[in-house]
């Protein structure tokens, strides 16, 4: 059984998705909640996360979409979004070393697009925090 909460409803409505009318699910398939952060409809995502089994999304925020490898964060970051981008990193704890299907980083993309200062320092501090965790 799959299980849909009532923001991934209302998109589902909206693209007419029709399960009964489709085959099985491709593994290609776009989960609607990277339709959510690329579109920046934040309260959606939040939703989302917070309706997942897997430890109310501390999962499901790193999960890669696999048409491009993006994270929420990577989405947060080209929407250029500093309140999401610091709910993912403080909030959700969101992976910043993460690499999408061009090999950038969220810290290389905000980088690439000059975003403020205390952004990429806190994408820093939580890449630096990650890596000594590993070592």
């Amino acid at each position: 059984m799959i299980f849909f909460s009532p923001c991934a409803i209302n998109y589902l409505f909206i693209v007419n998705y029709k399960p009964w009318a489709q085959g099985p699910v491709r593994e290609d398939a776009v989960d609607p909640i990277f339709v959510f952060a690329e579109n920046g409809f934040w309260e959606s995502v939040w939703a989302e996360l917070l309706t997942e089994p897997e430890v109310l999304g501390h999962e499901t925020v790193n999960r890669t979409n696999p048409q491009n490898g993006r994270t929420l964060l990577h989405y947060a970051i080209l929407k250029e979004d500093e309140e999401a981008i610091e709910e993912l990193v403080v909030i959700w704890r969101a992976n910043v070393n993460i690499l999408d299907y061009n090999c950038k980083s969220p810290l290389h993309l905000a980088k690439d697009r000059n975003l403020y200062a205390h952004i990429i320092e806190l994408l820093q501090e939580a890449s630096n925090r990650e890596l000594s965790s590993r070592y």
